[in-house]
């Protein structure tokens, strides 16, 4: 016994009208048993749209068809259909790539009406280009219909009769095929945070030496420590983020580089990363004794190591300041193979 005509309504109106399962009986069915209107019905059955079937660039599709193909839509204005081999009777038709090659790719994604009403597909029995009749989706009164899944690239000849004059080998269809990206998009927000996440690290222990050096500066009353000539030959443990030395007179000062144990960047007399103010002529000593990889403490400028006016040694980077070159106000100290440890040295000209 076949299914009922009231049965396979009642699915199709659940399923695509409701998003309900079909659990009860058609309400115009003779049927026995539980009864169900749509409405009736509690168990969610949504349609599931794979991931392929979503067209990106769906708002680049013209209302009126393109004359010519472009990256997004593709002109088809002859395309010869291939018979259903498992249909007989001339009622179904493919839209494969290679005409009669069932092993060719079968095109989809055909671009419908609700863009435009102009992207209706036309079926022909004979080439289009060279004489071809239009056959009416409404049939030419015999009965002789068709219907056209744009989704699928099928043809079906759905009336009582085939149209007069298709045959196995001369149905075309001129229409327009959707061949933009398809796909969810990622964005690229969520793409840049999860290919930088080491620079937003860095950011943030940034922001976390910034949040700490204002909290100790706020019960200061003087912002500054000065190197002049009175000061030892080893720098005096500030208690603020900076050094600066504002006598040019060739002086030389020695820091001693150690690597903070909270943040693990550099320290210069036990200060995390201060910034160091020099007069250009005088002369800066870091002893990196105490370092485990000393030879990865360098001087840099603009992301370049500096060779000019700087010695290094196993144990010491010197810095002769009047001799790196004079267009030269801003160089860093920093390690060669790990960025964020270090900061800046700025040479002034007095």
């Amino acid at each position: 016994m076949t299914v009922s005509l009231e049965q396979k309504v009642d699915f199709l109106l659940k399923k695509l009208g409701y998003s309900v399962t079909k659990t009860g009986i058609a309400e115009d069915e003779s049927l026995s048993g539980t009864s169900k209107a749509p409405f009736g019905e509690a168990i969610a059955s949504p349609l599931v749209v794979p991931n392929s079937s979503i067209w990106q660039q769906s708002d680049d599709i013209p209302s009126t068809p393109p004359t010519s193909s472009n990256a997004v839509v593709e002109v088809f204005p002859s395309l010869l259909m291939t018979a259903d081999p498992t249909v007989s009777g001339n009622r179904t038709f493919l839209a494969y790539s290679g005409a009669g090659n069932t092993s060719s790719t079968l095109y989809g994604n055909w671009i419908d009406v609700q863009f435009g009403a102009d992207y209706m597909v036309s079926v022909y029995a004979g080439d289009p280009e060279n004489g071809g009749v239009k056959l009416s989706a409404a049939g030419s009164g015999s009965n002789d219909t068709w219907f056209f899944d744009y989704s699928a690239g099928v043809l079906n000849f759905n009336g009582s009769v085939i149209p007069s004059g298709v045959n196995s080998s001369n149905v075309y269809i001129k229409a327009y095929r959707y061949t933009g990206a398809t796909g969810v998009e990622v964005s690229s927000v969520t793409f840049g945070l999860s290919t930088n996440t080491g620079d937003i690290k860095l950011v943030k222990e940034k922001i976390i030496s910034l949040d700490e050096r204002v909290e100790k500066l706020l019960g200061i009353d003087t912002l500054l420590l000065k190197l002049e000539d009175n000061t030892p030959t080893t720098a005096s443990v500030p208690s603020t983020s900076f050094f600066i030395d504002e006598d040019a007179d060739v002086s030389t000062t020695i820091f001693e580089v150690t690597l903070d144990p909270e943040r693990g960047v550099y320290a210069l007399e036990g200060i995390p990363q201060p910034t160091v103010q020099v007069p250009r002529g005088d002369i800066i000593k870091f002893d990196i004794t105490n370092l485990d990889s000393p030879s990865e403490f360098r001087i840099y400028q603009n992301g370049t190591e500096l060779t000019q006016g700087v010695s290094y040694g196993a144990l010491e980077v010197s810095v002769s300041t009047g001799n790196i070159p004079s267009n030269l106000t801003k160089i860093y100290y920093r390690n060669s193979q790990t960025a964020g440890l270090g900061w800046i040295i700025e040479v002034t000209d007095t």
